[in-house]
């Protein structure tokens, strides 16, 4: 049975291209300059709830 510890070598996991895969993917983090929902200039949508209390009809 494997030792479930990687090693150093192991540590690095890359793809059959050459190109290297994070350990870990986090959304980056948002922009301060993005404002709010339902205020101009409406980049995040025109309302503030958008559509979660309305139906798609």
């Amino acid at each position: 049975m494997r030792d479930a510890r990687l090693t150093s070598a192991e540590d690095r996991i890359v793809t059959d291209s050459g190109i290297e895969i994070a350990p870990v993917y986090r959304a980056p983090e948002e922009p301060a300059a993005l404002a709010d929902p339902g205020i101009y200039p409406y980049t995040r949508g025109i309302y503030p709830t958008m559509y979660r209390g309305r139906r798609w009809t």
